[in-house]
């Protein structure tokens, strides 16, 4: 177990939120001039964060939730942690490079979807690194393989810990609360100018939805804002998997979690 920034500034979550060392934080900020000037006259400064640095085997957005959601299902005794998600899902490859770092066995139940270079390279990735994979006819067959996953654990005697996709709970969005926090500290050291605007794709919301809270919280705190910056959120998957409401409903669950942990 590590420190991350949301135990640094939320005590009473390092003992309620543990989370598996996975990633190498804090991921480092920096100018892409060069685009800029290709913009034109007009664009404002942009900064990239580079979270792609977060862990060699696999960084990206992935990580920092799955250092929540990996560290509860060691708590609750799991030997098998199990993805969610469509065929190229990028949750699916992270998780099946990552758990058995930690100790976790990998599963995956995947569905189909529209195909893409970069669905073909994480399903190889999923598929050739030796985790149990269960194939879905369609993404509404879900709650029956999830029911299957269920029955297969009391057969074989193993404790799953299954994932819902993207690990969009209130729980794996902590991971991104932590990381807006941790942007919020580089402000503060200077290390970049406070953004006006943090632009990022959506999927299963729970980055997004951290994001949000986390850069509400910290500028409540005046670390590094006085005002939240604007989250831009540019969908990957469809309405309504990605709609406003969901993101705003999960975030606020997730401000109701720390809240029942004593953290607000």
């Amino acid at each position: 177990m590590s420190e991350r920034a949301l135990h640094v500034h939320f005590p009473s979550l390092v003992r309620a939120v543990p989370m598996a060392t996975l990633g190498a934080f804090p991921t480092p900020v920096m100018p892409l001039p060069g685009l800029r000037e290709r913009l034109g006259a007009g664009t404002p400064e942009l900064w990239v964060k580079r979270d792609d640095q977060s862990a060699v085997a696999y960084g990206g957005n992935k990580v920092r939730t799955l250092e929540v959601l990996f560290a509860e299902a060691l708590a609750q005794g799991a030997t098998r942690i199990v993805s969610t998600g469509a065929f190229g899902s990028n949750h699916a490859a992270a998780t099946v490079l990552h758990a058995r770092r930690v100790g976790l066995e990998p599963g995956a139940l995947l569905f189909p979807q529209p195909q893409s270079a970069a669905a073909r390279e994480n399903l190889a990735v999923t598929v050739t690194h030796g985790a149990r994979v269960e194939e879905l006819p369609h993404w509404s067959f879900l709650p029956y393989g999830l029911a299957r996953a269920h029955l297969l654990d009391k057969q074989r005697r193993e404790r799953s810990y299954v994932m819902v996709p993207g690990g969009a709970t209130p729980l794996g969005a902590l991971g991104y609360v932590s990381a807006a926090f941790e942007l919020a500290g580089q402000v503060a050291r200077g290390e970049l100018p406070a953004p006006r605007a943090v632009v990022l794709a959506v999927g299963s919301t729970c980055t997004t939805a951290g994001l949000l809270l986390g850069f509400t919280l910290a500028a409540r705190l005046g670390l590094g804002f006085r005002v939240p910056p604007r989250v831009v959120s540019v969908r990957v998957t469809p309405w309504p998997v990605t709609r406003h409401a969901r993101i705003v409903q999960l975030a606020f669950r997730a401000a109701e979690l720390m809240e029942r942990y004593g953290a607000l």
